[in-house]
């Protein structure tokens, strides 16, 4: 029951999760120290790596894919919420790939790529992601190379960002 593919990827190997999120990846080491040559570890990086080159592939000035509000509303006028990760990361069949970028899968990336995060948590904030509340739910580029905001602002994410910074510093 516990047992996961290693990917070969070119970016380093990785275990494989559901939907190729950075949460699934990163969300355990809020909690748990995750050690660098270890698997985990190496998955974690990898993952990083991937949606970095990923960006920059998409010419996308942020990354950052995981689960998130996205900018298409229900029937209640309400966000729509679903992970968005990289395919090659996933189990799940139907992975979805779509430029939805979120401010906490950032901030989770902050303990293992510093520099880069900052970069992209400027950039965020630079592209009207960041409120007097915090950083808003995610930045949707699906539609518009220009994004959409996806202006809400969800407690469970903005703990994982205190969480994230917190053990940064």
């Amino acid at each position: 029951k516990l047992n996961r593919t290693v990917l070969p990827l070119p970016e380093g190997p990785a275990l494989i999760s559901w939907t190729g999120t950075l949460f699934e990846y990163l969300m355990p080491a809020l909690f748990l120290e995750e050690h660098t040559d270890s698997l985990v570890g190496r998955s974690i990086r990898t993952a990083i790596r991937m949606n970095i080159r990923f960006a920059k592939k998409q010419r996308l000035p942020i990354w950052g894919l995981s689960e998130s509000g996205y900018a298409e509303l229900d029937r209640g006028g309400s966000y729509r919420y679903k992970p968005f990760g990289l395919p090659a990361l996933s189990l799940s069949p139907s992975a979805d790939d779509r430029p939805v970028v979120s401010a906490y899968a950032i901030a989770l990336s902050l303990p293992f790529f510093p520099k880069e995060s900052l970069r992209a948590l400027d950039a965020y904030t630079r592209r009207g992601g960041r409120t007097p509340f915090g950083f808003i739910e995610s930045i949707d580029f699906f539609r518009s190379r220009h994004g959409s905001p996806v202006r809400m602002c969800m407690s469970h994410h903005q703990g994982m960002i205190l969480a994230a910074i917190g053990n940064s510093l």
